[in-house]
């Protein structure tokens, strides 16, 4: 028994055949779950909204970002994401875009099989400096952003706790905290890392490089997360308060003071 009130059964197809027409939806390799939309196709629609809102900007600077997220106990997923950073202001949905959901742990293994046609979409699409939306010629310019261990498997590094983990330059660990050196030591090219010398296959004499990088992108275009650097400031600077407080407390009680520093923080 059919009622009036539900739909029929094709025009919910016909309905569902209409939306897949919409975007390009592409199935990742590998024996994890994960799908993207074609990255050529996703930039376009960002730079055609852009043509439409800001007809005056015509340099355009496209973020590529990704980030590892821990959604159960067992279950872990990659997200990828394209976003236009050309205009001031907070970024609506409108200007940013997820292209690609892969469920698998953050690793440079994972990363390297299951988002293989990911990174060989985006490295194809470096070398695509103009981009022609209608009547007009959009320069383009890419950059990366994450976090520090997601830039760091992108590179091929090694860990934050490695010798050499800092992605754009080759200075020690000993020697980032050395003030002995002049100002613009760190201004030296000589000392920066470069992209054609960590891609030549060379690993020993890479500061620190353990894989091959995933994308041929210039260093210099990483772009370093500012809510994940200051979240690990406020980190940083919140277990130091909450050692002094602990200690203060431990002085009170041997001088048989009531502990008060530690419930003031809380």
């Amino acid at each position: 028994m059919v009622h009036n009130d539900l739909p029929r059964s094709y025009l919910l197809i016909q309905c569902k055949n209409e939306l897949n027409k919409m975007v390009e939806i592409e199935r990742l390799p590998g024996n994890v779950p994960g799908a993207m939309i074609n990255l050529n196709s996703g930039i376009e629609k960002l730079l055609e909204r852009h043509a439409v809102k800001h007809n005056d900007v015509n340099d355009i600077k496209i973020k590529f970002s990704g980030d590892g997220t821990k959604v159960s106990r067992i279950s872990n997923f990659v997200i990828f994401s394209i976003s236009n950073m050309s205009t001031n202001g907070s970024l609506s949905f409108q200007e940013q875009q997820t292209f690609a959901i892969v469920e698998c742990s953050e690793t440079y293994d994972n990363l390297k099989k299951c988002c293989k046609p990911i990174f060989d979409q985006f490295n194809s699409v470096l070398s695509k400096k103009e981009w022609h939306i209608g009547e007009k010629t959009l320069n383009v310019e890419y950059f990366v952003s994450a976090d520090m261990k997601f830039t760091q498997m992108l590179l091929g590094l090694c860990g934050a706790t490695g010798e050499y983990a800092f992605p754009w330059c080759k200075v020690d660990k000993e020697g980032r905290s050395d003030l002995t050196r002049p100002w613009d030591y760190y201004h030296n090219p000589s000392i920066g890392r470069n992209i054609e010398d960590m891609l030549d296959g060379n690993l020993k004499k890479s500061f620190g490089c353990k894989h091959m990088p995933l994308l041929s992108l210039p260093v210099n275009h990483y772009v370093p997360d500012e809510l994940h650097l200051m979240l690990r400031i406020t980190d940083v600077l919140l277990r130091n308060l909450i050692d002094d407080a602990k200690e203060m407390d431990g002085d009170s009680k041997v001088r048989r003071m009531i502990p008060i520093h530690l419930k003031k923080i809380v």
